[in-house]
């Protein structure tokens, strides 16, 4: 069984490093100030631009309290310049959005950067792509640059693997303690593969994908920080205390993944969300992020590794 785990997690490695590297050759298009696909409003806009980016810069700054290093330290003094960047700027949205998956990438990188150097032995292939997470998001960064970001199926899959990578942190810790290798990671690298296969089929229209794959981010990003949660809660105990903001987060993110995953699993075309439904789901989904990442951001602050 080990042994076929870590098997899995090798072609999870190899299936990640396949996706960047596709998507990092560059197409020249047409720049525009707004992509036909983007069809959030304003506000909305603005929530994911200052609450959930403000959510994530003050994890970040906690970070290095668990991860112990100065990788860490200077990971989240990259997240907090890009931060300060992206609010001071008047950016499109569409660069906003490659802005926040590149702050998860600096993110997990220093989460992750001492369980990949110590579990380098145990899982050599996965702890090897986690230390090359900087110059992979760098490059496809670049790469959306060429293309004014308006490349949403390269956006998405940027997207999609950045919350991927926040999630190797938990697997890695829980590798490198001699623990049963969690299948959150599974759940997201299947994501992924749906939202890629997806985006190859010319059935679906940019704004489609968009949609479609907003729904897909969201369903990984609850299985990433879930299990965050519930280890560094420390105890059960202050997890069931908070269970009711992570139950509602779930049902809400339930309410579409689940009949897509259906679609999927049933070969049949994802019935996509209209524009007002997309756009009433995306702010509720963003407040549940930006709750689910306070949350794990008290947790931290009260995180004591002697515990």
């Amino acid at each position: 069984m080990v042994g076929y785990m870590k098997t899995r997690l090798f072609i999870i490695a190899c299936y990640i490093c396949c996706v960047v590297s596709c998507s990092s050759n560059p197409t020249k298009g047409i720049a525009t100030s707004t992509p036909e696909w983007l069809t959030l409003s304003e506000d909305v806009q603005q929530k994911i631009a200052t609450e959930y980016v403000s959510a994530l810069d003050e994890f970040a700054q906690v970070m290095p309290k668990f991860a112990q290093d100065t990788e860490a330290q200077w990971a989240a003094d990259s997240v907090h310049a890009m931060v300060t960047e992206l609010k001071r700027s008047q950016y499109p949205f569409q660069k906003k959005l490659a802005m926040i998956s590149q702050m998860q990438n600096y993110t997990a990188y220093g989460m992750v950067y001492f369980n990949a150097v110590i579990g380098a032995y145990k899982e050599p292939q996965l702890a090897g792509y986690a230390l090359k997470i900087i110059p992979q998001s760098d490059s496809l960064y670049h790469s959306l640059e060429d293309v004014d970001f308006g490349n949403v199926r390269k956006l998405t899959l940027f997207q999609a693997t950045s919350v991927y990578n926040m999630q190797l942190f938990n697997t890695l810790n829980r590798i490198n303690n001699e623990k049963d290798y969690n299948r959150e990671i599974f759940l997201s690298i299947y994501s992924i593969g749906v939202l890629d296969s997806l985006s190859r089929v010319n059935d679906y229209s940019d704004r489609e994908i968009y949609k479609v794959a907003n729904v897909l981010e969201s369903f990984s990003y609850f299985q990433m920080i879930c299990p965050l949660l519930a280890l560094l809660s420390k105890t059960q105990e202050k997890y069931d205390s908070n269970i009711e903001i992570i139950t509602e987060a779930a049902k809400h993110i339930d309410s579409q993944s689940t009949p897509v995953f259906n679609a999927i699993d049933e070969h049949k075309k994802v019935e996509v969300m209209s524009d007002s439904e997309f756009e009433k789901w995306t702010l509720t989904t963003t407040q549940h992020k930006v709750k689910l990442m306070k949350l794990l951001t008290k947790f931290v602050k009260d995180w004591n590794p002697s515990e």
